[in-house]
C-alpha cells in the first residue's frame, strides 16, 4: 500500500512538473529559452506572423536568434569580428560570466520587442501624421486626446486579418555575393544567414517588410527585424506599397 501511494505521488508530481514546463510556455525548465525556428527561412516567418495576429509576443521572441547567438558568438569573437563597441548593440559585455549573460539576454529580447511595437504600428497607424513616429523620431505637441485617438489607431485586435501574401528572397545578386554572406556569418555566428522579404496585407492594404535570417542545425531564426540589403534599418517599421508590381519593384 505504502508503494502504491508513492508510486501515485510521484506519477501526480512528474504531471504537474511537466504542466509547470508547459503552462511556462517559453521558459525551459532550467530556464533557458526555447525556440519556435522553422526548417526553413520561410516557415519561420510563417510562425512568426501567425504569432503576431496572435497578439503572442512570447511565440514571436521564440523565433528569434537569441540563446544560439549567445551559445555561439563571444564578447570577444564579436568585437574582433566588428571592430567596434557600442554597449547597447549585439554581444555587448563578456558573456562568460552569468550575470552578463543575462543581462545581455534581456538587451538583445528588449531590442526585439521594439522592432515588434514598430512593426505593429506601421501596420496599424498608416495616417501621414505618424510618419515620424515610424521613423523613430518623435512627435511633438501631442496631448491626451491625441493619445486616446492613437491607441484607438493601433488596437492590437485588427491583426488577426492579418494576411502573409508571398515571401521571397530580396535582392538576389547582392545575397548570392561571397563576401556578403562571409561578412554576415562572422558577424553572427550562424551557419548560413539570408534575407527574406515578406508581402503582407491588412484591411486591403499591401506592405512590404524585409527581415534578416539566420541558421544554426538546419533551424531557422529570425536575427533582425530588417533587411540590411534592401536599405532596411531594423528598428522593425513595414513599407506600405500599392500593388504586388512595386513589392517586386522594391525588392530585386
Amino acid at each position: 500500500m505504502i508503494r502504491h501511494d508513492i508510486r501515485k505521488f510521484l506519477c501526480r508530481a512528474t504531471t504537474l512538473v511537466l504542466a509547470v514546463c508547459l503552462v511556462s510556455g517559453l521558459t525551459g525548465c532550467g530556464g533557458r529559452k526555447k525556440t519556435a525556428a522553422g526548417k526553413s527561412p520561410e516557415e519561420t516567418l510563417e510562425i512568426f506572423f501567425q504569432a503576431l495576429s496572435r497578439q503572442d509576443v512570447d511565440g514571436m521572441m521564440a523565433c528569434c536568434y537569441i540563446e544560439d547567438y549567445l551559445d555561439r558568438v563571444s564578447f570577444s569573437q564579436y568585437t574582433d569580428r566588428t571592430r567596434t563597441y557600442l554597449p547597447t548593440n549585439g554581444i555587448s559585455a563578456p558573456t562568460e560570466y552569468d550575470l552578463y549573460r543575462k543581462t545581455v539576454g534581456y538587451q538583445l529580447r528588449a531590442n526585439f520587442a521594439r522592432s515588434f511595437q514598430i512593426l505593429t504600428f506601421s501596420l496599424l497607424a498608416t495616417d501621414e501624421e505618424y510618419q515620424d513616429l515610424l521613423e523613430f523620431r518623435p512627435i511633438g505637441n501631442v496631448d491626451r486626446d491625441w493619445a486616446k485617438d492613437f491607441s484607438r489607431a493601433v488596437d492590437p485586435g485588427a491583426l488577426k486579418d492579418l494576411k502573409i501574401l508571398r515571401i521571397d528572397e530580396d535582392c538576389p545578386d547582392m545575397q548570392d555575393d561571397p563576401r556578403a554572406e562571409e561578412n554576415f556569418q562572422r558577424s553572427t555566428g550562424a551557419d548560413d544567414v539570408v534575407e527574406r522579404t515578406v508581402l503582407l496585407e491588412l484591411d486591403g492594404q499591401l506592405f512590404c517588410k524585409g527581415f534578416t535570417l539566420a541558421e544554426v542545425d538546419g533551424r531557422w531564426q529570425i536575427y533582425t527585424v530588417g533587411a540590411l540589403l534592401l536599405g532596411e534599418n531594423s528598428m522593425g517599421g513595414a513599407t506600405p506599397v500599392d500593388s504586388e508590381q512595386e513589392y517586386r519593384d522594391l525588392i530585386q
